[in-house]
C-alpha cells in the first residue's frame, strides 16, 4: 500500500502538482519558481487538473541571443525528508507530461533532458526522470548496493513518446527492483490508454537514497545546458511512498 505525502493545508509545499501561478509571492502554490523563469499557463495535462505549466527548455525560441535559455525552465520545490524513500519498502514519483518534439531537435544526440529530480548523478543519493532525445523515458535511482555507491536506471527501450500528447509517467523502486508505467492520456473522456508498463529485478538489495537537496522539475538545478532542460507542459507531480 503506497500512501501520498499528505500535505496540501499542512504546510506551504507539496509535490501533489506543479500548479500555475506559482511564485515567491504565493508560497502555498507549489514550489518556487526560479529567478528569470519563464513559463506560462497551458491546457491541463492530466484529466482532474486545472491548467499545467509549459517549460520552454531547449524550445525556448528567442532569437536575440541565438542561445537556447535552458536557465529559464525549472521549478524548484524545497526539501522534505519525506520525498525520500530512505526507510520505506515501496517509492514512486510520478508525472504528468505533455512533451515537445525534441526527437527533430538541436539536442545532441546522447541528451537526456531531466523532467524531475532529487539530487544529482554525482551525489551519493538521487531519484530521477528524465526523457531521451528519442522520446524514450528513462527512470533512476541511486544509492547503496553492498555498501558501495550504485546506480539503477530503466528505460521504456522501444517505447517512445508522441510530441504534444498526454501522458503519466511512474517511476517506481523498491529496495530489489525499479518499475516504469507510462500511461496516455484521453481527455475526450475515453479510456486511458496503457503504452508501457515492465519492472526489473535485482539480487541484491539498495538503500540510503537520502539526501538534502532540493526537487527540481524542468532542468537539471544549475544547469543551463539545453541538454538538461525539458520542453513541454508538465503537471501533477505526486510523491508516494509505503507507511514502513
Amino acid at each position: 500500500m503506497l500512501d501520498r505525502i499528505p500535505i496540501r493545508g499542512s504546510t506551504r509545499y507539496t509535490p501533489s502538482a506543479i500548479k500555475p501561478g506559482t511564485s515567491q509571492a504565493h508560497p502555498r502554490d507549489d514550489g518556487i519558481l526560479n529567478i528569470g523563469t519563464n513559463v506560462t499557463r497551458v491546457a491541463k495535462v492530466a484529466r482532474n487538473g486545472t491548467n499545467a505549466l509549459d517549460f520552454p527548455g531547449w524550445n525556448d525560441g528567442d532569437p536575440s541571443d541565438g542561445e537556447v535559455h535552458a536557465s529559464k525552465s525549472s521549478v524548484r520545490i524545497p526539501h522534505r525528508k519525506y520525498f525520500n524513500p530512505a526507510g520505506r519498502s515501496r517509492f514512486e514519483v510520478s508525472i504528468y507530461v505533455r512533451p515537445d518534439n525534441s526527437a527533430n531537435s538541436p539536442l545532441r544526440d546522447n541528451a537526456s533532458p531531466n523532467i524531475a529530480q532529487k539530487g544529482l548523478i554525482t551525489d551519493r543519493a538521487q531519484w530521477k526522470i528524465s526523457m531521451r532525445k528519442d522520446m524514450s523515458i528513462v527512470c533512476s535511482y541511486r544509492g547503496k548496493v553492498d555498501g558501495a555507491s550504485a546506480q539503477r536506471s530503466f528505460d521504456s527501450n522501444q517505447t517512445f513518446l508522441e510530441p504534444k500528447t498526454n501522458y503519466r509517467i511512474a517511476c517506481g523502486w523498491k529496495p530489489r527492483a525499479l518499475s516504469l508505467t507510462i500511461v496516455k492520456i484521453r481527455h475526450n473522456g475515453s479510456q486511458n490508454v496503457p503504452i508501457f508498463g515492465a519492472a526489473k529485478g535485482y539480487p541484491r538489495p539498495m538503500s540510503g537514497i537520502r539526501n538534502t537537496a532540493d526537487v527540481w522539475v524542468g532542468k537539471k538545478p544549475g544547469s543551463t545546458d539545453a541538454d538538461s532542460a525539458f520542453a513541454g507542459a508538465i503537471d501533477h507531480l505526486t510523491i508516494s511512498r509505503s507507511v514502513a
